[in-house]
């Protein structure tokens, strides 16, 4: 079986990273103008999957606190043009980041939960499950030694961005209890090992600053897909609040 993998990005290099450790698939062809790489229309003919790993960023990048979310949505069009050079027998894997307003019928979505520093270490971590919506039989063998959950892609899409968007409120939580500590002479990292031992609390995200060196939460993924679930109910809601905080800490 032979697969294409639509655009070569952090996400792109970790799908073919861990397609390759897959029985079965015995070519992977790469497609990404950036690499000078296309796909031509004989090879797309032996092509069963295509996985689509193009970036999605939101159509409004205005200040948070300047502007609430009404319409900041993914910029869906990089996808709809990948999209658009796949011939209609392959079966088309999402693994971009996209809210669950945008799923289509007959999209596969395995949503990727990689870092951008270390995207070969997460890409190899077994204790990151692989997640797919609306998958297939023959899917369900790829991955014997991974957890593999099978769902709807809506679902999956919403796990998604509702794990990074509760893990971006959790560092906006730890950034306000470590400025409280200070602000009363008490040892945030006691207070915050503390919260550790705590089962209901988790151990990560407690550090401030973060590893990057800074307050509150940054990257490309914490803040994107917060703003997205944020604009999903029309603003001024919790969500929009760890945003304006962000910026402020930040």
């Amino acid at each position: 079986m032979n697969v294409a993998i639509i655009g070569y990005g952090f996400c792109g290099k970790a799908t073919e990273r861990i397609l390759k450790k897959v029985d079965g698939i015995k070519r992977i062809q790469i497609q990404d103008p950036k690499y000078n790489k296309k796909i031509s229309p004989d090879e797309w003919d032996m092509i069963r999957y295509a996985f689509v790993c193009v970036p999605t960023p939101l159509t409004n990048n205005m200040s948070i606190m300047d502007h609430w979310y009404e319409g900041d949505l993914f910029d869906m069009s990089i996808i709809e043009e990948a999209i658009s050079t796949i011939p209609n027998n392959v079966i088309i894997v999402i693994r971009s980041t996209i809210g669950p307003e945008s799923i289509k019928k007959n999209w596969v979505h395995w949503p990727e939960f990689l870092r951008e520093s270390h995207w070969e270490e997460d890409a190899d971590d077994k204790s990151i499950p692989i997640i797919i919506g609306d998958g297939n039989q023959e899917m369900s063998d790829w991955f014997p030694d991974r957890h593999t959950i099978f769902t709807t892609a809506k679902t999956a899409s919403m796990y998604k961005l509702s794990r990074n968007a509760m893990l971006a409120a959790k560092v906006t939580l730890a950034n306000y209890i470590q400025r409280v500590c200070q602000e009363y002479d008490t040892d945030y990292i006691d207070v915050a090992q503390l919260l550790k031992e705590h089962a209901n609390l988790g151990t990560s995200h407690w550090d401030v600053p973060g590893p990057d060196g800074d307050y509150g939460f940054g990257g490309s993924c914490f803040p994107k897909d917060t703003t997205h679930l944020a604009s999903l109910t029309g603003g001024h809601n919790i969500f929009d609040y760890v945003l304006r905080c962000n910026e402020r800490d930040r």
